[in-house]
């Protein structure tokens, strides 16, 4: 009989725990990985499209269930699937045995499932924690296969039935009141009489509007406009960075009518207490597992109520125009696309990937005329594995670094940025002193550039300079000769901007198929490396990094673009 842990908890270095450890991404014996998780995410996506789109619900007269089908997936049903994938290769392999003791952390009488995952700079582990459901659905699981000797440490359920109703129902009303600020702001500052060209590039969150700063060279001079949404919980947080660019834009933050919005706001509210307090099963059968439906469709709701803004604020915004517009929006797997063409059916839209997505099968994401990749790998991936929607895939090459030029080279190490990570925090800590240490040894400034969900009373302690965070992340790699990270896609931003970069691949982050983190680049470190390595570095740069001669901009294709663009334009103009 062995003892065999659970780990839910993905902060939590399962390569440091000793014993029988098994967690989503593999099985452990005394801190040495036994077997990866080999699941098979094309089935579990079939899976759960045989559940949704062959039964109807009782509340899809209420809600547009195609608008989230890739985030229930991704956030629900994806992660149910490789616990329950690990479970059955553990069984497979004798890894685990019906006599043995089954540890599971913390759990719940009921399951309480979250689709409000973490969601880039606007939400945070206030609105998802997976704690609230997988446990409960493996526990579920293994006792189906016969296992009976499961032991919970915790068991939680009026508090976690209480917190979860709580910050749904703080969430609408929060959501709610920012709206009614919004719409004060709009009436007093705004003026509704601001023209609209042709092209408008609509952007919710300050990663966005780091992302259009850079593409506004390829567009003519009074051929677009910018417009301005908000995203984070924290008010007016785009509208002070968009300022502080100087570029000119329009604020339609606020811009619904108040008949809109205290109906969106009752519907919303009526709709969560409905489905929080009924008590009524929905039941669907899922890789053997028997869940309710019920209990995913609350957090749907609120959901809705945060995704559909941007198209409404959009469409009043754009009621007085006569023309045909061309909307560019920069989500990709989230529903805010969907209700940017929903309210503006007139217009021609389209979406636009901004950060790496990883070539994987996925439900529909494609909500507009268009979804434009930026990187030929990215598009041709996902051209094959999501074949089955594929018709509005399209590819600008490089159109992130479309204003952008390659940065000269540098012949000695002056200053070094580190870009945090908001995962595996000890670990990320124990690289930056390390850093710390050898920077103050070479007379290199080090500086340090926060991730948007990272939060800087974690690091002051370190006392290292903050590039402000007012300040884009191409601008910072530009501002540095030494790029720093574990395995970010700042990465990958390093070499098409053509500044030096490390990766430091230690413990729980890693290069698995990450394409721009080359296993025979040297400055790959799988583990903390040496000074003496990283002295070798610095004195070899140009042949180590300058000569690889990897990812570097299209150039060709980056001349194109521009007329792409205005092809584009063109095309869509004369179908007015």
């Amino acid at each position: 009989m062995n003892k065999v842990r659970l780990v839910f908890d993905k902060t939590v270095l399962v390569q440091e725990l000793s014993g029988m450890i098994i967690s989503e991404s593999g099985a452990y014996c005394d801190k040495k990985l036994v077997f990866k998780n080999d699941y098979n995410r094309k089935k579990s996506i079939q899976e759960y499209q045989n559940i949704f789109n062959q039964k109807a619900f009782n509340f899809q007269k209420n809600i547009e269930l195609e608008a989230f089908h890739t985030t229930i997936s991704r956030s629900v049903f994806v992660p149910l699937a490789k616990w329950i994938s690990i479970i059955d290769i553990a069984m497979e392999n004798n890894f685990i045995n019906h006599s043995d003791v089954i540890t599971i952390p913390i759990s719940t009488k009921s399951p309480h499932i979250c689709v409000l995952e973490a969601e880039g700079e606007s939400q945070g582990s206030f609105l998802y924690n997976s704690h609230y459901f997988l446990p409960f659905y493996v526990e579920k699981y293994l006792k189906i296969k016969g296992f009976n000797n499961i032991k919970v440490e915790v068991r939680k359920e009026v508090s976690y039935t209480v917190k979860r109703f709580l910050r749904g129902f703080a969430f609408i009303h929060l959501k709610f009141i920012q709206q009614l600020i919004y719409k004060l702001y709009n009436i007093v500052f705004i003026s509704n009489n601001q023209e609209i060209n042709k092209s408008v590039i609509a952007t919710r969150g300050i990663i966005q509007t780091h992302f259009s700063k850079n593409i506004l060279s390829l567009f003519k001079k009074g051929d677009y406009t910018i417009v301005v949404n908000e995203s984070s919980i924290f008010p007016f947080r785009n509208l002070k960075y968009i300022k502080s660019l100087n570029t000119p834009f329009i604020y339609i933050e606020g811009n619904i009518p108040l008949r809109t919005t205290f109906n969106e706001y009752g519907k919303t509210l009526a709709h969560f207490l409905k489905y929080s307090l009924n008590r009524k099963k929905q039941m669907v059968s899922y890789l053997g597992l028997e869940i309710d439906v019920n209990r995913i469709i609350t957090e749907v709701f609120i959901f809705k109520y945060y995704s559909e803004t941007q198209g409404l604020a959009l469409k009043q915004t754009l009621k007085k125009s006569n023309n045909r517009k061309n909307i560019f929006c920069f989500d990709m797997l989230t529903p805010q696309p969907y209700y940017v063409k929903k309210h503006n059916k007139n217009h021609f839209t389209a979406q636009i990937q901004t950060t790496l997505m990883a070539g994987i099968k996925q439900e529909n994401f494609v909500f507009t005329d268009k979804f434009f990749f930026t990187d030929i790998e990215t598009y041709n991936s996902h051209n094959k594995i999501n074949s089955d929607f594929n018709k509005k895939f399209d590819v600008l090459q490089d159109l992130k670094y479309a204003s952008l030029f390659s940065k000269e080279k540098v012949s000695k190490v002056d200053t070094a940025t580190f870009f945090t990570q908001p995962v595996f925090l000890n670990e990320e800590f124990e690289l930056i002193e390390f850093l710390k240490q050898y920077c103050a040894s070479r007379n290199i400034k080090l500086k340090l550039k926060l991730h948007p969900r990272s939060s800087k009373k974690d690091y002051n302690h370190f006392n290292i300079e903050y590039i402000d965070s007012n300040i884009d992340s191409i601008t910072s790699i530009s501002m540095s000769d030494l790029t720093l990270t574990r395995n970010s896609t700042i990465g990958l931003d390093s070499w098409k901007v053509n500044v030096p970069v490390l990766f430091f691949l230690s413990k729980s982050l890693t290069n698995d198929n990450i394409s721009y983190i080359p296993d025979d680049y040297n400055g790959t470190f799988k583990e903390l490396p040496s000074t003496q390595q990283l002295d070798d570095f610095m004195e070899n740069i140009d042949t180590l990094f300058y000569d690889f001669n990897f990812l570097k901009v299209d150039q060709p294709a980056i001349d194109a673009l521009s007329n792409k663009i205005e092809q584009l334009e063109s095309n869509h103009e004369h179908q007015n």
